[in-house]
């Protein structure tokens, strides 16, 4: 099995991963009106969720886990 070569560390994808969380809640909340705002906060969200699915499908070690 093929060695997986990641870019960033897994405690700067989760603090990038709440960031725009964090962001994307607050252009929901604080949107006022402002139609574009919920746009990005939509966009926010998807990325995080992008994000934040890499780690969770694809494990940096294969052979760590038990059952595989």
């Amino acid at each position: 099995m093929e060695k997986i070569v990641r870019s960033i560390s897994g405690y700067l994808e989760l603090l990038l991963t709440l960031g725009l969380v964090v962001g994307g809640i607050y252009l929901f909340i604080n949107y006022g009106g402002n139609r574009s705002m919920l746009i990005w906060g939509g966009i926010l969200l998807a990325v995080a969720l992008f994000i934040s699915a890499g780690p969770i499908i694809v494990s940096p070690n294969p052979g760590a886990h038990p059952y595989w």
